[in-house]
């Protein structure tokens, strides 16, 4: 595990991604990173833990997660442009995507609905390069950046599964993180 209070100073940027089965503690432990600001699924609702959290849970109990809830893959646009001052200014230390997972669904039923796509193959590239894009410019801040995502049962009992994500993401996703 990775003490960030100790290593604060020494770790400059970190991206990280969070995964398990529902209910099993994911918000929470993003919620204990240094200065967090929140793009929450509103669907999901996972501000409700960080609601019922001891603040002494926090990296400083003084500061009060900031939450905000995402609709439409267009407000993750909207969300960054509302706080890349305050990012860039150093008020929030960690930006938390919670979740990846919802977020990744959302999406794929916006391309599914739209029919343009003779092919699954194609809606499933644009759907890939969507997501590559987000997590590339995301990356891009100087923020540490969580990424909370639902895990894929394992094929196999005893083994890990990996993130649920569709197609080459559920790869390309966690390979993008420096911390799992």
């Amino acid at each position: 595990p990775i003490d960030l209070k100790a290593n604060s100073k020494k770790l400059v940027q970190g991206t990280f991604l969070i995964y398990g089965e529902s209910g099993s503690g994911k918000t929470r432990l993003a919620a204990t990173f240094e200065k967090p600001l929140f793009f929450s699924d509103s669907t999901e609702k996972g501000w409700v833990t960080i609601e019922g959290m001891d603040r002494n849970l926090f990296y400083d109990p003084e500061i009060y997660p900031v939450v905000e809830p995402m609709s439409s893959p267009e407000d993750v646009n909207k969300l960054l442009a509302k706080y890349s001052k305050d990012i860039h200014e150093g008020k929030f230390k960690t930006l938390v995507f919670d979740s990846l997972s919802f977020y990744g669904d959302a999406y794929l039923s916006i391309l599914s609905r739209k029919g343009e796509f003779k092919d699954g193959r194609q809606m499933y590239n644009v759907f890939y390069n969507h997501i590559r894009y987000i997590m590339i410019e995301i990356h891009k801040l100087p923020i540490h950046v969580v990424w909370v995502c639902l895990a894929k049962e394992s094929a196999k009992p005893g083994e890990d599964g990996s993130i649920l994500m569709p197609g080459k993401s559920q790869v390309t996703c966690p390979a993008r993180c420096s911390y799992w």
